[in-house]
């Protein structure tokens, strides 16, 4: 059912913008193709965009512009979670030489708001703001399996369930297992579920109001098997501390 808000040139700008952050570089045929709308009125919508920094044209070619930038930084430096773990991320990353990821639900998927990556890294192409699937990748699990119990079932319901590799969870009721070996052990892992020869270990960040999020590394499968109880210490270690700073973010101030 339409939401009786929605304007549908608002949307139609929107699925512009994300089509071209999944195709990286695209002309206008393509583009107008996959919005649906003819080739004179595509060009409308990206002539506005692009005089508001928000796509780029290079030739017949458009790409994301540099204001999309500008406003992830924004939204990252005012996120208070991003705040409390940087200093831990850094650390981590410089202990492990590994990548390492803070991930968050958002629209029943995982978001990277921050990334500390490495040459490897490029391999798989993760970066700030990337959508990745609850199923397979150890930041969405180490989440997932802390959210409320209908939010759960919903997410779960919701996964298309796709096999990036012969090891990804493809059945609901096997993720439904693996979910509550996580809040046992306080820890999730993909081992070679999202991609060939790449490895995560992830810990969940909670605070009296629920999970807030996750912090995770990754990288070569061979150096996470070299390091793998230290990694985890070193998660534990980091998550800790974070939690206390989001504990104390949520008391409210008490006025003399």
């Amino acid at each position: 059912m339409e939401h009786p808000g929605k304007i549908q040139s608002v949307d139609n700008a929107f699925e512009i913008v994300d089509f071209i952050r999944e195709e990286e570089a695209v002309n206008l045929t393509a583009i107008a193709d996959h919005v649906g709308l003819s080739e004179s009125t595509a060009h409308y919508y990206l002539a506005s965009l692009d005089s508001n920094n928000i796509v780029r044209r290079e030739g017949n070619q458009y790409t994301l512009g540099y204001k999309l930038l500008e406003y992830g930084g924004i939204v990252k430096a005012r996120n208070e979670l991003y705040n409390d773990a940087k200093q831990h991320m850094d650390r981590i990353a410089m202990q492990t030489d590994l990548a390492v990821y803070l991930g968050i639900e958002d629209q029943k998927q995982v978001v990277h708001i921050a990334a500390i990556e490495i040459e490897d890294t490029s391999i798989i192409g993760d970066h700030d703001g990337k959508r990745t699937d609850f199923h397979s990748t150890a930041l969405g699990k180490a989440i997932l399996a802390y959210l409320p119990e209908e939010k759960i079932e919903t997410i779960l319901s919701w996964i298309d369930y796709p096999a990036f590799t012969d090891k990804t969870i493809t059945d609901p009721e096997d993720l439904r297992s693996y979910l509550d070996t996580v809040v046992k052990q306080g820890y999730a892992i993909n081992d070679e579920e999202d991609y060939r020869g790449w490895k995560g270990i992830a810990v969940p960040l909670l605070s009296d109001t629920g999970v807030e999020g996750a912090l995770s590394v990754a990288g070569p499968k061979s150096k996470m098997d070299h390091q793998q109880d230290n990694i985890i210490r070193l998660l534990q270690e980091a998550t800790d501390e974070i939690e206390l700073k989001v504990s104390s973010n949520e008391k409210p101030t008490q006025k003399g």
